[in-house]
């Protein structure tokens, strides 16, 4: 994960690997309101900053996946769980 602060009136860029490095740059210009700051979380397979969150087949976030990775190099499962017994355990009023 990183920043990525630009600059909207030149459209200059900057990467940052901590908000305490953000500040202290944004500290030192004249007037931060000029600068845009983006938290950015790069593929897990490529490091393509295009990402979404991915989710395994119980729901358990998987980390940040581009589409590409995603569709060929993806390593959990896709499918949805779904308990087709319905064998869950519940918890009744008469025990």
């Amino acid at each position: 994960m990183y920043y990525l602060v630009t600059n909207r009136k030149t459209e200059k860029e900057a990467q940052f690997y901590s908000i305490e490095e953000v500040r202290e740059f944004l500290d030192t210009q004249k007037n931060s309101d000029d600068y845009n700051v983006e938290k950015v979380i790069p593929c897990r397979g490529c490091n393509s900053p295009d990402t979404n969150e991915q989710h395994d087949a119980y729901g358990i976030s998987t980390g940040y996946w581009c589409d590409e990775c995603y569709e060929h190099s993806y390593p959990y499962r896709k499918d949805n769980y779904h308990d087709y017994l319905d064998a869950g355990e519940y918890l009744d009023d008469d025990y």
